[in-house]
């Protein structure tokens, strides 16, 4: 049962990955390329704490006003220096695309997003992989069980 979700999972799950990842890439070069630099304010700094590998992940909701646009406020996920940052200073940098103001990154510069890409790449050929030594696997099994079936038949009739 938990190969067939592991499958499930991973042939379901990855190609959503991928289609994200894509989408994520092509917003984060749009916005290295097109994004401009304004100063955010600083609404809640959020710090979560995984329970098993206990790993730590810092959030911060900004408001900005982008040019000829309405308050944009949302949450983003930061790195622990722009979280510091962000709790000393009550502001953040933040770059937005201009016809898309929702589109933004927090930090001094726009960087390439390729971790939904490449997580959904990782588990869709971990998927495909996976099924292909199943059936491997069970192919060879029926060979195998082929095999023993066809050695016993004629040792039942010598024995007899």
């Amino acid at each position: 049962m938990k190969r067939i979700l592991f499958l499930l999972f991973a042939l379901i799950g990855g190609p959503i990955l991928i289609v994200s990842g894509i989408r994520d890439y092509q917003n984060s070069k749009k916005l290295m390329a097109q994004g401009k630099a304004i100063n955010a304010k600083v609404i809640d700094a959020i710090e979560t704490v995984s329970r098993r590998s206990r790993t730590h992940h810092y959030y911060l909701v900004v408001s900005f006003q982008p040019e000829g646009g309405g308050l944009v406020q949302k949450k983003a996920s930061v790195s622990k220096s722009l979280f510091d940052q962000g709790i000393a200073t009550q502001s953040a940098p933040v770059t937005y695309l201009p016809s898309d103001a929702k589109i933004f990154q927090i930090g001094e510069k726009a960087q390439t997003e390729t971790s939904g890409l490449t997580t959904g790449i990782l588990l869709t050929i971990g998927g495909v992989g996976f099924l292909a030594f199943l059936v491997f696997t069970r192919r060879n099994n029926n060979e195998i069980s082929t095999l023993d079936n066809s050695n016993q038949v004629p040792e039942l009739k010598k024995a007899a």
